[in-house]
């Protein structure tokens, strides 16, 4: 599962429903699943913490999903709450609104 934070990208390697390593950048072979945003979104969202929500186009600082909509459907669940996480990184390390570390 890939995320964006503005133009920086992270892809979580998981197995078995456990994150097993974390790398930045989009996989040599795409981006599989995943989603996008910029740091405003990304704020909007850890108010919101609802997926489903920050995705619709109607509200003004959505997030955009990434990869397969097939793939999207069979994982929101899993990516929903990856979602939660990283917002909550996010927020602890005070990066909500500044340039994110690989």
């Amino acid at each position: 599962m890939t995320l964006k934070y503005d133009d920086d990208a992270f892809t979580l390697s998981l197995h078995q429903g456990k994150v097993i390593a974390i790398q930045a950048g989009v996989p040599n072979t795409g981006i599989d699943l995943g989603v996008a945003g910029a740091t405003k979104d990304w704020r909007q969202f850890a108010e919101r913490k609802s997926l489903t929500v920050s995705i619709t186009k109607i509200n003004p600082n959505n997030l955009s999903l990434l990869g397969a909509p097939l793939r999207t459907r069979q994982n929101f669940n899993a990516l929903a709450y990856l979602c939660r996480v990283f917002s909550e990184v996010l927020e602890e390390q005070g990066t909500a609104g500044k340039k994110v570390e690989a």
